[in-house]
């Protein structure tokens, strides 16, 4: 905490509260005895979390592994109790994890074996790959793993993370669905449901998206179905009922599709970076390459290239000293999403 430049007070406030701690147990036979604790911390205290965040980020600061992307191979990403070391390969990825454990270690942090996983991002096959030791532990190997809500893949396909985002949100679809179908809600606020509850779930980190074709038209069939729920079938003039047609799904959209919502996203996102200061992590993150032979075969359409190409759809002129007023920037984009252009 010191070393954090915590306040001093606060670093005693914190000794008091820990200090001659106890606690008792509840069993079937009723409650146990007081029972001092003299190392660890309160279970399910809220000052506990932050003491062993506190704990982990000094560990990793320790072992020398939380330097940027643009001057390390050995990366690791942290947020609150889940870490992820990536590395380029797996000597340098044993000598990453020894460091970190010897540095939690004094600190009387244990790493779970068994809720560590080992997962490698290629393009060439590692069916033959079950698991991994390295040093004293034995990883079991995963095709794929849930990360601060997102879905990671050996492959790197950003398509099935779509899709795990699509199913999501088809269970938020079905949860709302006796909203959605009410003859006693509007039509305007059962809209309102959608993109404050339902919409959000499948754009969820909508700002770094790399959308396909054809995950553009996946997003879209869900978002048609979802509208067509809320607007119902339109009666003929022979009297028969028919399902609502595309076309008419975007009048009642009025343009603001969830494609042109993820594209919207991105493009705010883009001029938030491209405001920071060029020393900021988020600059040199985006404008870092990496020198090294891409594979053979067609090249990955980049995120980046993505944003170009909507900046040269709206026809956003003199972009770069545009996009450093924040108002200058978003104006064009809020009139090219009204009229659909993207």
């Amino acid at each position: 905490m010191q070393q954090m430049q915590i306040p001093e007070k606060l670093i005693k406030l914190t000794k008091m509260t820990m200090d001659n701690s106890r606690a008792r147990i509840s069993t079937t036979e009723g409650v146990t005895n007081e029972i001092n604790i003299e190392r660890g911390v309160r279970q399910r205290d809220a000052l506990s979390t932050t003491l062993f965040n506190i704990a982990l980020d000094g560990a990793i600061k320790a072992a020398g592994l939380d330097r940027a992307i643009t001057v390390s191979s050995t990366q690791v990403i942290a947020y609150a109790d889940d870490i992820a070391l990536i590395t380029r390969d797996k000597k340098s990825l044993g000598a990453a994890l020894q460091k970190l454990v010897t540095e939690t270690e004094k600190r009387g942090l244990q790493l779970n074996q068994d809720k560590t996983k080992y997962m490698i991002i290629s393009r060439r096959k590692t069916d033959h790959i079950k698991e991994t030791n390295l040093g004293s532990y034995t990883f079991k190997k995963v095709e794929n793993f849930k990360y601060l809500g997102l879905n990671l893949n050996e492959k790197n396909e950003r398509s099935a993370k779509i899709k795990k985002r699509i199913q999501a949100a088809n269970k938020a679809y079905w949860k709302y669905q006796r909203y959605l179908k009410d003859h006693h809600i509007s039509r305007a606020t059962k809209i309102k449901i959608y993109k404050a509850a339902i919409r959000p779930v499948a754009t969820y980190a909508a700002e770094t998206m790399r959308l396909t074709t054809t995950d553009e038209e996946n997003l879209g069939i869900f978002e048609r179905k979802v509208l067509r729920k809320i607007a119902g079938p339109r009666r003929t003039e022979e009297g028969e009922y028919r399902t609502l047609m595309n076309h008419e799904i975007r009048d009642i959209i009025k343009g603001e599709d969830i494609v042109g919502f993820v594209k919207t996203q991105r493009l705010r996102w883009f001029g938030h970076v491209q405001r920071r200061d060029t020393q900021h992590i988020l600059r040199k993150t985006l404008s870092w390459r990496l020198v090294e032979g891409r594979p053979r075969g067609r090249s990955r359409i980049r995120w980046e290239d993505q944003i170009h190409e909507d900046i040269r759809r709206i026809g956003i002129e003199d972009w770069r000293n545009k996009i450093q007023d924040r108002k200058s920037w978003e104006k064009p984009i809020r009139a090219a999403r009204k009229q659909g252009r993207i």
